[in-house]
């Protein structure tokens, strides 16, 4: 998983590019795994002065902590687009199922909608 060996305080400094190196924007929030303490999914502030949040999911996002880079295999396109979940602190499992759905990670596994916060966390650990 992306972050491995890197203290997740760090990821706060980063900027989010997309798979082509493309800057989407800075990280606003990191949300950390309930029971793993594992960064899973970084906010990326974008439009006028930052004022949006959207999700990436950090299961296959690469991290250079050096550069202040999180480069993830989506489009910027796509993460601009991605679906509204209210960045309160916390990803319900069920809106963690429908992120997945929507950057197609679950499909990838397998998994259905109804997946279970115990497969996510096979998934991404």
């Amino acid at each position: 998983m992306a972050g491995i060996g890197v203290p997740w305080e760090e990821l706060a400094t980063c900027v989010v590019t997309d798979r082509d190196g493309t800057r989407v924007g800075p990280v606003g929030q990191i949300y950390l795994d309930d029971r793993s303490a594992k960064p899973r999914w970084v906010t990326v502030r974008i439009g006028f002065l930052g004022s949006k949040e959207v999700f990436v999911p950090l299961a296959e996002a690469e991290v250079d902590v050096s550069a202040g880079v999180i480069s993830v295999p989506y489009t910027a396109a796509l993460i601009r687009e991605s679906p509204s979940v209210d960045p309160d602190g916390h990803v319900s499992p069920q809106e963690e199922v429908m992120l997945y759905h929507y950057y197609d990670i679950e499909t990838k596994a397998g998994l259905s909608s109804l997946a279970t916060e115990e497969t996510l966390d096979d998934l991404i650990d």
